[in-house]
């Protein structure tokens, strides 16, 4: 999302950090996400958020894709 979006993207703390100034929302989602897959194994919202940063490129690439075929 930051990359995408021309923003630093930092590490560690620095990460979510970047993400509150950009869009806070989308960071508590972030965190929110990986907590609950650290804690519960569930990764869907993970999954959700990949969606989301995907649709303005074309959202996931169709199984079976391949370049150069």
């Amino acid at each position: 999302m930051l990359r995408t979006n021309r923003k630093w993207v930092g590490s560690s703390k620095w990460l979510i950090r970047s993400l509150r100034e950009f869009d806070a929302t989308f960071s508590m989602d972030f965190v929110e996400a990986f907590d609950t897959f650290y804690q519960k194994n569930d990764k869907a919202k993970i999954i959700d958020l990949v969606d989301l940063i995907l649709r303005p490129y074309g959202g996931r690439l169709f199984d079976g894709f391949s370049i150069g075929k």
